[in-house]
């Protein structure tokens, strides 16, 4: 079976017989067109391999792209790797998949660090990914890893959506939700929520969803929204959110989870929260894994058990969620659930800090004396 590499040996044999094939005895129109038919022959044989090689380049780009998804989600394995999808990812950059960047910044995000997450995207976005524009955007909405700055913030999303990215509506949506840099304004919000529902990303269409809940239950909507719009919105986004969440998407059933959790339009229920958070965190979801740590320690749709909830702490803060590295730390500083280590504790306590967790920073500071 021919490789990449063997083609590309080939081509380099082509070209050299070539000169020598072309070199001919012009007085003797027979043999001179016996050396027109060799070079025509040779010419299509170098196209033809050329061409096989940018399409074993193409396939082989894209298997590390579905490669470092695989890792990413756990779809294969039912546990996500970032390691190994990051090393996925990085093969596919060096291939030239624009998108590949964006997953590095989501990698890098998770882990907590948002300045790098930022470099990421914004590579990606200079390459022509929507979904990292998109995703800088957000850091410059909310100020992570970058300086606060909405009206940045509106023109990146506003660029993504334009250049067919449907999930930047997401980002439009908060920005109308929650007053950024514009007046704030629920009927609009939801027009580009809706959008953003009709996407398929495992990340952001149960993002959408759980918005449009948000905005339905919400006190500062009433009177803003069509009360007989209300029900069919709520119906189809519970419908949409389940759909993603039984389709293994570990942030569809995060939000799925955190509808029961807080009683959104459903009725509260603790024990199926916390059933949808496990399939979570069984794939991997950071966030997650932080709400099973805090029902534990609550005892809420489960008995209470200090032990469980700090192992939950620790699981959610290895894969790089901010706060439950500061909520670690405080439970190494207590002997919470954990033997007591104040040395953990100050780790754990850098590593928030760093990211950002001002609790974290005092804590370090008061048990360093810095």
């Amino acid at each position: 079976m021919l490789t990449v590499y063997s083609n590309r040996i080939i081509c380099f044999h082509v070209l050299c017989v070539f000169p020598s094939c072309a070199v001919s005895d012009f007085q003797k129109e027979e043999k001179w067109n016996m050396k027109k038919r060799t070079v025509l022959a040779a010419l299509f044989l170098l196209f033809t391999l050329f061409a096989f090689d940018c399409a074993a380049q193409a396939e082989t780009s894209e298997n590390a792209l579905k490669e470092g998804l695989a890792w990413y989600y756990g779809t294969e394995t039912g546990t996500a790797d970032f390691d190994k999808a990051e090393a996925a990812f990085r093969d596919a950059t060096d291939a030239g998949i624009a998108d590949a960047w964006y997953y590095l910044g989501r990698v890098a995000y998770q882990r907590g660090d948002n300045k790098a997450a930022a470099a990421f995207f914004e590579t990606g976005a200079e390459q022509g990914s929507e979904l990292a524009r998109f995703n800088l955007g957000i850091l410059y909405e909310n100020g992570e890893g970058v300086d606060t700055d909405y009206e940045k913030a509106m023109a990146l999303f506003q660029e993504a959506v334009d250049h067919g990215c449907v999930e930047a509506n997401c980002g439009l949506g908060d920005l109308y939700q929650n007053g950024g840099g514009v007046e704030a304004d629920n009927a609009r919000a939801l027009q580009y929520y809706l959008l953003a529902a009709e996407s398929d990303n495992p990340e952001w269409a149960p993002y959408a969803f759980l918005s449009i809940h948000q905005i339905y239950t919400s006190e500062s909507a009433e009177g803003e929204l069509d009360g007989e719009q209300d029900g069919r919105w709520n119906a189809k986004g519970l419908e949409g959110e389940t759909a993603l969440a039984r389709a293994g998407h570990p942030k569809a059933r995060f939000y799925l989870g955190y509808l029961y959790y807080e009683g959104m339009n459903v009725e509260q229920d603790y024990a199926t929260a916390q059933s949808w958070f496990l399939e979570a965190a069984e794939l991997g979801d950071a966030r997650s894994m932080y709400f099973l740590g805090y029902m534990y320690s609550k005892g809420l749709g489960v008995e209470a058990d200090q032990e469980k909830s700090a192992q939950w702490y620790l699981k959610s803060a290895e894969a790089g969620y901010i706060t439950s590295m500061y909520t670690i730390g405080r439970r190494y500083e207590l002997g919470n659930g954990v033997e007591q280590n104040i040395e953990t504790a100050i780790e754990w306590y850098q590593k928030a800090a760093e990211a950002g967790n001002k609790k974290a920073a005092d804590r370090l500071a008061e048990l360093t004396g810095n």
